[in-house]
Formats: C-alpha cells, structure tokens, sequence
C-alpha cells in the first residue's frame, strides 16, 4: 500500500459550524504595534480547530491506505493512534506541519499513509485535524485565504472479497473543538487538556460532545493541482533534541537605578531537575542553542491551572532602553519577535502527571521561560527539533574552538532555516521564503547536507510563483507584501537549479526548471 492514491474525485470539505473570529488578525505583518505590550498579550480561546470524521467497517480488510492533503495544517488519527510511517526498526515516525508550505492558489502537497496497522474487525474511525498554519494563519496575509480551511483524502480499502474507495464527500461529518483552542505559525498555541485528546477523539462512540457534529460543507478550488510530495517530510529531527543547559528562578524585579530593573533570582541552577514552580515565581530555561522546534514537557498541576510559556533568543542585559533593553536585566528579550506573540497556554486538565508537546506550530528560540497560576510541579522538559529531514553528509573540525563553534553555528542555522521552504529567519513576524538569502547559501547547504529533495520542491515553488512577464518575486512562495524581479533575489531562480547542477550533476531538476530559467532571462534582457 506504498502507492500514491488519485484524489481527483474527491471533494475538497470545508468545517461550516460557527466559529469565533480571530483576533490576531488585527495585528500586521511588521507593523508599528507596541511589540513590548504583544508579548504580554494572551492567546485567545477560537473555539478549537476544524475536525473531519468518517467511519467505515473493517471486516475482511487485508490492507488500506489513505492520501490526504489539507488548505492548513493537518493531523490523522485513527482508533485512537495518531497515523504515522512504521520504520524497519518497529517505531513509528510522525510528519510535522503537513502538508507544508506552497502557494495554496496553485499548488498543495499530497501525502500517502498506510492505515492497516490502525485498523480493527468492527467499526473503524478517522479522525483529521486542521489548524490554520501558512495558509490561513497570520504569516499568509491573507494571501490565499482566512477561511475556510479545507481537507480531502481518498482512502483505499482492500477487502477478501475485493476493494473499495472511501473518498472526502458529503458522507463525512465536521466539528470545531478539540484540545488545541487556537493555533498560529508566528504566536503560538493554546491548548486545554480538559477536552479531549485527538487520540480519543478518532474512536468510535467516544465523544461526549456528539451532538455538536455536522454536515461538512463543500469548498471548490479549481486552480489548486495536487502534487504527490517531490521533497523530504518536517520531522522531529533525530537525536537533535537539547536538554536544560541552565535553570533559573526568580520573583520579581530589584530597582537598581536602570529603567526596567533586574529580575531578583531565587536559584540558579546547572542542567534541570524536577522541581516545583510556585505561584509568582518565573521559570527561565536555557537550552545552550539556539533552535528551531518546541517543548516537550512533562508537569502536575490540578485541573484547570494556566501555565504560560514564552520564547526569546536571547536575555536583557541591564535593562536600560539606551542599551535596546525592552524588559528587566536578565529576563526575555523578546522585542525582536516584533508582532509575533511566539508563546504556548496550557491548561492543566487534570491533578495528576500529564505529558504535552504543540502540534501546529513552531518557535524559534534558545530560551524558555514559564509561569503557572499555581504551585506546578515540572517533571521533565526538553526541547525537540523540528525541520525539513534533510540528510547531514558533510563534516568539518579544525584545531580551533572558535572556528568549529562557527561552524557549528552555520549548521544549526540551516537546520533552523530549512523547514518546509528555505527562510530568513525562524523567530519573529517574518520567516518568509527570501530568494536573496537562499541563493546565497544553497552551495554551502549542499556540502552541509543532500538539499536535493529539499531544493527540488522549492523549484517547483518558485514556478508557481513566477511573474508572468518571467521575473521572480523576492520571497517563495510568493506574498503580496514583497515585489518582483529584484536583482540578486530574482536571480535565485537561476542560481539554485544551477549549483544543484554543480554539487550533485543533478540533470532532472536543471531540466524541469530550464523553460522557467529562459523566461527569467527574456525578463531579464
């Protein structure tokens, strides 16, 4: 069942049930907001994401598969297991972020799973999530789209006796609701643990909130070709998740005659240990790295607590405004974040242990800090990687620490930056495909890592979105924000295909972008 399904007879389903309005949505792309004050403000409460649901029998089914794409971010789950890819090794791998990110106006992504390992003899469940992601979060500019959010699948069922087809139609039924309540690429997630998981979501009966399910509705996107995924999947990156390189807690700021003061620490500490966080007091994690990714974390605390989580590059250093301080010495600095608020609400559904991780976004970030409306008690956390699972091949040490901390440097940045598109930068109101940025360094990504896959869905990326006077824009996928057919940016349309061409003797790619790169040079000339 490794074949990719045709989804051409299935029907795009969209969620019709009400929904709160988002609020985020006021707040622009670079705008001249108080950035200080947005990294204070909450996360609101939307309601929950858009859920699709189907049953099916199981009886006599030999093998089954499932290709699905989504207008967002999607998630599957089936019989109570979120849907992966089982490894030689017997553990299952998760796709992040899917489908990714291209222009939704011309182009989606498609992924195929197989789903015989979930199945049952009896009634069986799919589940599928959708959050807003890059197509109808704040990044997209409402490029392609505020809502609705979309999903279609085909699912192929081989039974004893034969086989058949189960594609996305009027026969699913849709809700929104769910755990994770709001859902962001630049500020973040609020989850709520008192809701149900998705896990137990995708079982069959075991909805306590059943009546709120409804008909779908049927969107029509005629423009948008699905294309069976040409590049490597967003994953957990293997055995680059960080521990707590540092941990302090302090309860407020000391006056020291600067303008914001200095955080009074109550402990500091090497590496991390389970511990309790009482009310009033911040918890600061240095992981040691910056990173892109999230945290996975493990706390007590009773049914109901808030716990807030905000994310910063790096920490005030006197807390003076002369010096571009925006907080207390020693605290976040967050102002480079800019409108993105970049932070994770958690709401503890139970007085017992609960393990957690966001699904539907990531952050960009060395430190973490955390504060709880009541005494929580943190088990464990770490810090998980996440980016395009681009192959590392190439190594380099010298005699100097500086140089290798350099390179080391230049490495993690490609790991940071390689996440469905190349970006510039993954923290703040930004992380936009800039063609300057990638032209520049696409040769050294080449010795780093095998950026084949990764460089060959970009390229399609970059035909969509060309000009149709032949220029490139400045960012790809392209957004209204940015124009066309600057020199050095445009350019990247040309120099990619060509030093994949160098480093790898890559013909095919060189071949499918050739009639885009001529088009480029008439614009050009």
């Amino acid at each position: 069942m490794k074949k990719t399904l045709t989804i051409d007879n299935a029907k795009w389903l969209t969620c019709p049930a009400a929904r709160k309005p988002d609020t985020n949505s006021t707040i622009g792309f670079s705008s001249g907001n108080d950035y200080r004050t947005v990294q204070f403000a909450p996360l609101p409460d939307l309601g929950g994401e858009c859920m699709f649901r189907r049953s099916f029998s199981g009886e006599g089914v030999t093998a089954c598969a499932i290709t699905a794409t989504a207008l967002g971010i999607y998630e599957l789950y089936c019989n109570g297991a979120r849907v992966g890819t089982k490894t030689d090794d017997g553990s299952v791998v998760y796709d992040e972020m899917k489908p990714g990110w291209t222009d939704y106006n011309k182009r989606v992504l498609s992924d195929t799973y197989d789903l015989t390992p979930y199945l049952r003899a009896g009634v069986n469940q799919l589940l599928c999530v959708v959050a807003p992601g890059w197509f109808s979060g704040r990044i997209s500019m409402n490029d392609y789209g505020t809502q609705p959010l979309c999903f279609r699948a085909a699912l192929t069922l081989e039974r004893e006796n034969g086989s058949d087809v189960i594609l996305s139609d009027e026969s699913w039924e849709s809700r929104f609701g769910g755990r994770v309540r709001t859902a962001d690429i630049w500020d973040g997630e609020y989850a709520d643990a008192r809701e149900l998981p998705y896990e137990a979501l995708s079982v069959f009966g075991a909805d306590p909130d059943e009546e709120k399910w409804g008909d779908v509705g049927i969107a029509e996107h005629p423009d948008t070709v699905i294309t069976a995924r040409p590049g490597p999947q967003v994953r957990v990156r293997t055995g680059l998740d960080q521990a707590v390189a540092r941990t302090v807690v302090y309860d407020g700021v000391t006056f020291n005659g600067s303008d914001f003061g200095k955080v009074h620490v109550v402990s500091d500490k090497q590496g991390f240990e389970k511990m309790t966080l009482l009310r009033g007091q911040t918890l600061q994690l240095d992981f040691g790295q910056e990173l892109v990714g999230r945290p996975l974390f493990t706390v007590k605390g009773t049914k109901g607590m808030q716990v807030n989580f905000r994310f910063g590059e790096f920490l005030n250093d006197s807390g003076l405004v002369s010096r571009g301080n925006d907080n207390p010495e020693g605290s976040l600095y967050t102002i480079n974040y800019r409108t993105a608020k970049a932070k994770l609400q958690y709401i503890c559904g139970s007085d017992t242990v609960e393990t957690y991780t966001p699904l539907f976004t990531f952050f960009g970030f060395r430190y973490l800090e955390i504060k709880a409306d009541g005494d929580l008690e943190i088990e464990s956390i770490r810090a998980l990687v996440i980016g395009s699972e681009v192959p590392e091949t190439g190594t380099l040490e010298t005699s100097s620490p500086l140089v290798n901390r350099l390179i080391q440097n230049i490495i993690w940045g490609q790991r940071s930056n390689y996440l469905s598109v190349p970006t510039d930068c993954p923290q703040r109101d930004e992380r936009l495909g800039w063609t300057g940025d990638t032209q520049i360094f696409c040769r050294t990504a080449a010795y780093n890592g095998d950026v084949r896959g990764f460089f060959r869905k970009w390229l399609q990326d970059v035909r969509d979105a060309q000009q149709p006077n032949g220029a490139y824009p400045d960012v790809i996928p392209r957004l209204h924000v940015v124009g066309s057919g600057a020199a050095a940016w445009g350019d990247a349309g040309i120099i990619v295909p060509y030093q994949m061409y160098v480093m790898y003797n890559d013909l095919e790619t060189l071949a499918e972008h050739f009639d885009s790169m001529e088009k480029y040079m008439a614009y050009v000339h």
